[in-house]
């Protein structure tokens, strides 16, 4: 399936739950600072909670770092946002995201600056698509992405999330 251009499926029998954005970003899971050194130091900053609370290992936070191409950042969505992440295999213990906002933004290539890192921990191929949809239609909404960079709040991001699911439902 392609995530850009697909809908998401909805009331699929005898398949593994699906979860939207919210399931798996609790406000915990969501940090924000001023500037960083570079995508390494914002890929390790950003799966800090996931972490801490012990569904990714560093292994996981390694492998996201290996398999980002800095000449060609596949895993930037949109203007203004990165999905950093790995083969379950590398250490992930149980589905979860977090995100990290900067608010003057890192360099994930010579030329390219994301404001948003989001850290996307997957188990299989299937459970997080629901969720990565929403990312997709947050990612594409340009007007509230820099909405968001000048006035960031979790709160803020919160409802633009729970807007997007029920646009979505």
């Amino acid at each position: 399936m392609d995530i850009l251009t697909a809908t998401p499926e909805k009331n699929q029998e005898n398949s593994k739950k699906k979860y939207y954005l919210a399931d798996l970003l609790p406000e915990e899971n969501i940090l924000y600072c001023d500037s960083l050194r570079d995508y390494k130091e914002a890929i390790r900053l950003a799966s800090q909670p996931l972490l801490l609370s012990g569904t990714i290992t560093a292994n996981y936070v390694r492998a996201m770092i290996l398999n980002h191409d800095f000449e060609n950042p596949y895993t930037k969505l949109g203007k203004y946002l990165a999905i950093p992440h790995a083969e379950p295999r590398a250490g992930v213990s149980r589905l979860s995201m977090s995100l990290l906002f900067v608010k003057n933004g890192v360099f994930i290539s010579k030329h390219e600056k994301v404001y948003f890192i989001l850290t996307i921990a997957p188990i299989d191929k299937e459970q997080h698509i629901l969720a990565l949809y929403q990312i997709v239609h947050l990612a594409e909404n340009e007007e509230l992405m820099r909405s968001l960079i000048q006035n960031f709040s979790t709160s803020a991001l919160l409802e633009a999330i729970q807007q997007t699911k029920e646009e979505l439902e």
